[in-house]
C-alpha cells in the first residue's frame, strides 16, 4: 500500500538531476517503523522508472529505510549499464507509513 505525493519534476535534456517524491509504507512487528528493502527498491523502479528514457535494470538498497524524519539511505539504480546513486530521504512518518523523497542527482550528468 503506498500513497504518492507529487511535486513538479524538471526534466531538462539528459535529465541532469532527477527527483521524485513518493510515500512507501511498511509494517514491522518489532515496533520500529521502516520501509523494507524490497519495498524501497520496488518504489524506486515503479516511480522513477517511467520518467527515464531507458528501463531501470535494477535497484539495490543496502537494507531497510528507518522511519525517522531526516534519515537518508543511498541505494543504486542501474540504467543502460551505468550505475547511479539514488538517495532516499524520510520526509515524514504518519503512523506506520513512511514518506520519503527519491533523488538521483548524477543521472545524465
Amino acid at each position: 500500500m503506498a500513497v504518492i505525493r507529487t511535486r513538479p519534476l524538471v526534466l531538462p535534456l539528459m535529465l541532469p538531476a532527477l527527483a521524485a517524491v513518493l510515500a512507501g509504507c511498511s509494517f514491522s512487528f518489532g515496533g520500529d517503523v521502516s520501509v523494507a528493502q524490497e519495498e524501497a527498491e520496488k518504489q524506486i523502479i515503479d516511480l522513477i522508472g517511467p520518467q527515464l528514457p531507458e528501463e531501470i535494470e535494477s535497484a539495490d538498497c543496502p537494507g531497510s529505510l528507518a522511519g525517522e524524519v531526516g534519515t537518508t539511505m543511498t541505494c543504486t539504480i542501474t540504467v543502460g549499464g551505468a550505475s547511479y546513486d539514488t538517495i532516499l530521504t524520510v520526509t515524514s512518518v504518519e503512523g506506520k507509513q513512511v514518506n520519503f523523497d527519491i533523488d538521483v542527482p548524477e543521472y545524465g550528468a
